[in-house]
């Protein structure tokens, strides 16, 4: 009897310790809460995403005034042409104000994060003076970002002419698209009596030849949509055909109007032309030509 009491007592004593061990090594919930709290989470590639973002915003912003503090020591770089040059290279290249950057617009960027590196993709298109020549292009590029001693340094930057956009790119439906807008603006200008906003569509030699055989000049068609003697209320233009002659287009169209033109109410249709002529990289209209349709209910303005 008194063995089996000793084995029972050896017994339960083993229980009790190994119960007690497992208490001892077992974290409670609290504590694990605790520790999850307390480890910092890692870098998001997002927030990384963002400071890249920020840095090649920086970067250009301050291009040839102190953006070369980006660059690392062994920063290398092949443009668009294929020269390369080095980070001294490229800060004289900006400062010594051999190129200027007119401007330009950033499209398609992306950035794919990797451990302490980031590569930057885009499109660029620039217009620039270098050396007092105008320049213009679309460059696709990409910038190496690295992270050292804590700090993002970019470290190479390579660009490559789009050719084929500027191979299929055919100006004279550019020069067209743009003539059709000048049109819908025209007729904006006009519902809205806006004589400064003909100041700016109209060339400084423009006459207008009206269905009456009137010749009025840049400074009456001003006048009289500033004055308010005119009140337009419908200004419709349809069968538009636009003819491109280099730097001169011309247009022909049907204009179905109704106003008020001092005091006295039209509502007519006539067809026209306009001569449109590119100066300075800006269109302006030097002639309008205006017939009647039917009956002489109106003179166009």
């Amino acid at each position: 009897m008194k063995w089996k009491l000793a084995v029972l007592l050896v017994a339960s004593t083993a229980s009790l310790v190994t119960l007690l061990a497992y208490s001892w090594a077992k974290p409670d919930a609290g504590s694990d809460r605790k520790a999850e709290q307390e480890v910092t989470p890692a870098p998001q590639a997002s927030s990384v995403e963002q400071l890249i973002l920020a840095l090649e915003d920086e970067h250009r912003t301050l291009r040839g005034k102190g953006g070369e503090k980006f660059n690392a020591d062994d920063y290398l770089a092949i443009n668009g042409s294929g020269q390369v040059f080095d980070k001294a290279q490229g800060s004289d290249l900006y400062n010594s104000g051999n190129i200027k950057i007119e401007s330009e617009e950033i499209t398609d960027r992306k950035v794919r994060v990797f451990p302490e590196t980031a590569l930057v993709t885009d499109v660029w298109r620039y217009k620039a003076l270098r050396e007092g020549q105008e320049r213009s292009g679309v460059l696709r590029e990409a910038r190496l970002w690295a992270k050292r001693q804590g700090n993002w340094q970019s470290v190479f930057w390579q660009a490559t002419p789009i050719l084929l956009e500027q191979q299929h790119r055919n100006p004279q439906s550019e020069a067209e698209a743009k003539i059709r807008r000048l049109e819908n603006e025209w007729v904006q200008l006009a519902v809205h009596n806006d004589g400064a906003g003909y100041g700016r569509l109209l060339a400084d030699e423009f006459i207008s030849i009206r269905a009456d055989g009137v010749v009025k000049t840049k400074a009456d068609r001003i006048k009289a949509f500033s004055s308010g003697s005119i009140q337009t209320e419908v200004l419709e233009l349809s069968d538009m055909q636009v003819r491109t002659y280099g730097n001169v287009a011309v247009v022909t169209g049907l204009a179905t109007r109704k106003d008020t033109i001092d005091g006295k109410a039209r509502d007519f249709q006539y067809r026209y032309t306009r001569v449109w002529i590119l100066r300075d990289d800006k269109w302006q209209c030097v002639l309008m030509q205006s017939t009647t349709i039917g009956p002489l209910g109106g003179l166009s303005k």
